[in-house]
């Protein structure tokens, strides 16, 4: 956070040249990868690991930095309609299924990709 209270993502280059290797094989990733849970996010070798911990910041940065560049930014709010609805559900999948639909999942993809493929 600055000094405002604005949340800054730094720019983590390893995890940019993990992203840029392949965005759209990572984006063919990314439906699944939002469903996972603890124990498959965590599942896997070290090196699985590592990569999930860079496409889990790569879809919060996009969130910060690239949605704010869509059209009529329909993530605006996702961030923190998530939390709020974790905070009351306490479960994520749950949370997941009342804040993102299937085609705001399908967008959400789509923009990722394309913030990739141009940052």
């Amino acid at each position: 956070f600055d000094l405002d209270g604005n949340v800054v993502f730094d720019t983590v280059q390893d995890a940019v040249a993990a992203i840029k290797a392949n965005p759209s094989g990572i984006a063919e990733l990314l439906p699944a990868f939002l469903q996972m849970d603890y124990a498959e996010f965590y599942s896997g070798s070290n090196e699985d690991r590592i990569l999930k911990y860079h496409i889990a910041w790569s879809i919060a940065y996009f969130l910060q930095v690239g949605a704010p560049e869509v059209r009529f930014q329909p993530f605006r709010d996702l961030r923190s309609d998530m939390m709020k609805t974790l905070v009351r559900t306490r479960r994520r999948d749950e949370a997941l299924k009342v804040v993102m639909t299937d085609d705001m999942q399908r967008e959400l993809v789509a923009e990722w990709l394309s913030f990739w493929k141009r940052h």
